[in-house]
């Protein structure tokens, strides 16, 4: 199976998403920030969001590994 090639945007609205790069629909995901968290982050947002996603990524990965019987290799 071939892997979509994904990419973190920020969308208009301030919120930062997760979506295929050859896709025009919705995102796969979408994180919202508060006004104070935002203050509180400054230039990390996107720093934080991608981290927020990667661990979204890997658990993912890693649940369905177990599910499929397979060898996790995500530690």
């Amino acid at each position: 199976m071939e892997a979509d090639l994904l990419e973190i945007i920020e969308l208009p609205s301030g919120d930062i998403a997760l979506k295929r790069v050859d896709d025009e629909g919705d995102p796969l995901v979408t994180i919202s920030f508060s006004p104070e968290s935002e203050v509180m982050l400054d230039r990390l947002k996107m720093s934080v969001a991608r981290a927020m996603l990667e661990a979204g990524m890997n658990v993912y990965a890693e649940l369905n590994a177990v599910d499929s019987d397979e060898p996790s290799i995500i530690h």
